[in-house]
């Protein structure tokens, strides 16, 4: 799970269960909406970039990172990275996506919108 720089969104990584990322409104709990990333795909981890824009996302099964738009909730690019990522992070400025690749034992680094 990640939260948005003001607070007022939770991004959640449904793996296993519906192939999304749910959108929640932190003031209301309430699901907002549901971010498909593509049937059979498994997001394991969420981090969202620094000024909120986009939310990146670790797809396990196909071992790619997705990148959404936060302003419309739909996923704007699938950038393929290492074996097996389950986990990312972002400097603190926003400009480098850290993604470890648990089958492949590497770190793949990318910059980031």
């Amino acid at each position: 799970m990640a939260i948005s720089p003001d607070g007022n969104t939770a991004y959640v990584a449904n793996a296993g269960t519906s192939d999304s990322v749910s959108v929640l409104d932190t003031a209301t709990n309430t699901v907002t909406d549901n971010i498909l990333v593509g049937i059979g795909n498994t997001p394991y981890a969420v981090a969202v970039s620094p000024g909120g824009s986009h939310v990146y996302v670790a797809i396990g099964d196909t071992n790619t990172v997705s990148v959404i738009d936060t302003a419309t909730n739909t996923v704007t690019d699938n950038i393929l990275v290492g074996t097996g990522p389950v986990s990312l992070a972002l400097s603190p400025d926003g400009t480098i996506a850290y993604v470890p690749n648990y089958y492949g034992n590497t770190v793949s680094v990318l910059a980031s919108s």
